[in-house]
């Protein structure tokens, strides 16, 4: 996989970014090779995001998606593997 990452102009918006890195860095576990693992934002703008970031994260639920529909974040591999 890749050490992809965002890069963040000063124009944009902090709701977008915050849910494109969530959903690039947690999607599949993390498990794909497009997952995000660096951001780069302007200064005037880390604040923000950052604080918004801690939010969502708080918010993220972790479990087993066959049991609650509700998850965002599993684990990708089972005790058969």
């Amino acid at each position: 996989g890749g050490k992809n990452f965002h890069f963040v102009h000063r124009s944009a918006d902090v709701d977008s970014v915050v849910s494109g890195t969530l959903r690039s860095a947690f999607e599949y576990g993390g498990q794909k090779c497009s997952a995000c693992s660096r951001l780069y934002a302007p200064r005037s703008l880390w604040p923000q995001i950052k604080g918004r970031l801690l939010e969502e994260l708080g918010g993220i639920k972790v479990g087993n998606p066959a049991e609650d529909f509700g998850t965002f974040f599993s684990a990708v591999i089972d005790a058969k593997s």
